[in-house]
């Protein structure tokens, strides 16, 4: 049976000497575990392992199922002396009853290297259920890819069936926790796929390591991550080798590829084979649309796209209310803009996913791509597609693309916007869907029939809108932007330039910033220096507000870190 290797930048061992560590013990708290931790066995004290404080799960999957034990069932078979000891035949137990029960991935993994050092054998549904609880882990890292690796060692150590589901999360994992990818990183991705192609001559691993249209499109995500159209082209050609037809993911998948190449041809190539087969593209391949279009700067088609999608919430929360009345007025959010903004009719109702801003180009190519723009609202229903009950049934076309009456914004959709609609200089539009957001109930919430939580204020949200100000500052008051706004597609308010307007919406946002729940998010050093910078331009780099505001930052979140333009005046006045 072939042998699980790593290919890697030099990452040979897959466990370091601080997880070989962390393996000799389970029953110590996080702190001692990360500075002291003890090198011979002890008993597992299950009542006193600590959960990692800092540990944050991914809340949008359920939770795993426990699994039941045998009673007969042997520890550790290949030393029977051992067993005769009742401390360790008890200790044994609990780390299996651990693992079958626990939901953290900080504990599943410390009671798992337990077991591997004391040479336990680990029954294949235990295995299978650390592989589920590692992968909820709130952000995957390279840790995460180590650690799942190490299980399909074991795995191939115990002579168990590698499942299908165990092969792409593999090969998933293999590039997550990187904010770009080289091609070693997709040899990697193949690496894995190659072995799971090899173990198809094994007796029994046949079926199960038969790559199905989600390792196909896994990989195709990998490569477009590289931005290397060489390895897109093998990818697809692997794709297309299989013979498997390409499902609605697989199709989505090419969009962010064709976005980063600014082919804007080939994405609405993609919107048109969904209209053609009158199939739904789903929220999330709107959102991918939004930011193809949004990215290279046709903000007007982005506004159109949007409004759409609200209008879709007010129907269906007019449906459920009754009341159009009450739906215009609750949870109102009153801004610091102009009163024509305050005059708009705007309707707020009350899970990496977001990108990030530095994909922006600076200067947007709107040439020579025409944009037919249509709006059509009516009933139409392409054939195939099935409507949902309770939801309104309007159908809408914007350009070529089909918004259902059942497509509502999602968190991503309302943080694209915002970024977009702040970098591109139009704080106007970004506020207003800011304000959306904080408002809006969140739909997602499963097993939540009439929400009442609205969607939180993300980091990256307040971080596009501090970036945004920053942007517009620096054109009338400092030097002209190097990013001209194409005001074809610009729809600004008459005041949105005006520096006082500017400043009443820094101070509002900082305001509502610093209302936040601290266990929410602690800011980082890029939000830092964008708040920073932005009280600076308009305040003409006044130090009494810079330490002013850094004071207000510090009293909420505790000591930060200062950015580095900022230290000679902050350091100094703390």
């Amino acid at each position: 049976m072939p042998t699980m290797f790593l290919r890697d930048s030099g990452e040979e061992n897959l466990t370091t000497e601080k997880e070989k560590n962390i393996a000799n013990t389970t029953h110590v708290s996080h702190r001692e575990v990360e500075t002291n931790a003890m090198a011979i066995p002890q008993p597992v004290d299950e009542n006193s392992i600590e959960i990692n404080p800092f540990e944050r799960m991914k809340t949008h999957r359920l939770p795993i199922n426990p699994v039941r034990l045998p009673e007969d069932l042997q520890t550790d078979p290949t030393s029977p002396t051992e067993l005769s000891c009742s401390n360790h035949l008890s200790a044994s137990k609990k780390l299996l009853t651990m693992m079958a029960e626990t939901q953290s991935p900080f504990l599943m993994w410390n009671a798992y290297l337990t077991a591997v050092e004391r040479n336990m054998y680990i029954p294949p549904i235990l295995l299978d259920r650390i592989m589920r609880v590692l992968i909820r882990k709130y952000a995957a890292t390279r840790e995460t890819f180590l650690r799942l690796h190490d299980v399909i060692i074991q795995y191939q150590k115990q002579g168990c069936i590698i499942r299908r589901w165990q092969w792409n999360a593999l090969i998933y994992h293999s590039a997550v926790g990187l904010r770009k990818l080289q091609t070693s990183h997709y040899q990697s991705a193949l690496d894995i796929y190659w072995q799971m192609i090899s173990y198809r001559k094994s007796p029994g691993h046949e079926r199960e390591s038969t790559p199905d249209i989600c390792t196909y499109t896994t990989l195709v995500y990998i490569a477009i991550r590289t931005r290397n159209h060489e390895h897109v082209s093998h990818a697809l050609s692997l794709l297309t080798g299989s013979k498997l037809v390409p499902d609605r993911i697989a199709r989505l998948a090419m969009i962010p590829f064709y976005t980063l190449t600014g082919n804007l041809r080939g994405v609405t190539n993609i919107v048109q084979q969904f209209n053609e087969k009158g199939e739904d593209i789903g929220i999330d391949g709107i959102n991918a649309y939004i930011w193809a279009f949004g990215r290279l700067g046709h903000l007007k088609l982005l506004g159109d796209v949007y409004t759409a999608l609200r209008a879709n919430v007010k129907e269906i929360r007019l449906g459920e209310q009754g009341d159009s009345s009450k739906e215009e007025n609750s949870g109102e959010v009153a801004l610091p803009v102009s009163e024509d903004m305050e005059n708009i009719v705007y309707n707020p109702f009350e899970n990496a996913g977001t990108h990030e801003l530095d994909d922006l180009p600076d200067k947007p190519e709107l040439e020579p791509f025409p944009l037919p723009h249509t709006v059509y609202q009516g009933s139409l229903s392409p054939e195939g597609t099935a409507r949902q009950p309770g939801l309104s049934q309007r159908t809408q076309i914007i350009t070529d693309l089909v918004i259902r009456g059942h497509h509502i914004p999602d968190r991503i959709t309302y943080t694209l916007c915002m970024q977009v609609f702040a970098y591109y200089g139009d704080i106007y539009h970004a506020l207003k869907i800011f304000r959306d957001t904080i408002t809006t109930p969140d739909s997602s919430q499963p097993g939540n029939e009439r929400p009442t939580k609205h969607f939180p204020a993300t980091q990256q949200a307040y971080r596009a809108l501090f970036l945004g100000i920053v942007r517009k500052s620096r054109e009338g008051i400092h030097f002209s932007s190097n990013l001209p706004l194409p005001t074809s597609d610009v729809e600004s308010s008459p005041s949105s330039s005006d520096t006082e307007w500017l400043k009443d919406a820094l101070d509002f946002v900082f305001e509502s910033f610093l209302a936040i729940d601290t266990e929410q998010f602690r800011p980082n050093q890029v939000t830092l220096r964008w708040i920073l910078e932005a009280f600076a331009n308009l305040t003409q780099f006044d130090t009494e507000t810079l330490i002013g505001v850094w004071h207000s930052l510090e009293t909420k979140f505790g000591k930060l870190s200062v950015p580095r333009d900022y230290r000679s005046i902050i350091r100094v006045n703390r």
